[in-house]
């Protein structure tokens, strides 16, 4: 059966070999729908990052929080969903966010919403990069990253 890529919606009729013709609906899936599942990854952040000698709940934090990061790199769960997602104790979970943010790998902040966890535009990003948010957000993230890591 031969089915083409459908610009919209559209109604398409399959002629098959034994001669009756089936109606398909062919729907172009959304676009929006990939942009949720990506983000895009500095380099050079990535080699800070490994200069820090993360310890191995720091890094399994780090790379759930870059999973399951929202738009502007926000997270907003809890810190015992972190917990429960990677198998860690909670407590361990708190002290390794708070060395993070100590080190500027991620921001510990608050809105009108409520807290949340938000990674260092130098190591990634997940938004709109068209706009002056992205650059604004990594000119003001890369004086907050430790350049000489302990």
């Amino acid at each position: 059966m031969y089915v083409r890529w459908a610009m919209r919606s559209e109604k398409v009729t399959v002629k098959r070999q034994s001669g009756v013709d089936q109606e398909l609906l062919l729907i172009q899936p959304r676009r929006s729908g990939l942009r949720r599942d990506f983000f895009l990854a500095m380099q050079t952040g990535f080699t800070e990052l490994a200069r820090f000698n993360l310890t191995t709940h720091q890094y399994r934090i780090v790379i759930y929080l870059l999973s399951k990061m929202e738009y502007n790199n926000i997270f907003r769960g809890s810190q015992a969903s972190i917990a429960n997602a990677l198998g860690m104790k909670q407590p361990h979970v708190s002290k390794a966010i708070k060395e993070l943010a100590s080190k500027g790998i991620v921001f510990k902040e608050k809105d009108d919403t409520g807290r949340y966890v938000r990674v260092n535009a130098v190591i990634a990003w997940k938004g709109d990069t068209v706009g002056h948010e992205f650059r604004d957000r990594f000119d003001q993230d890369a004086g907050m990253l430790l350049t000489d890591p302990p």
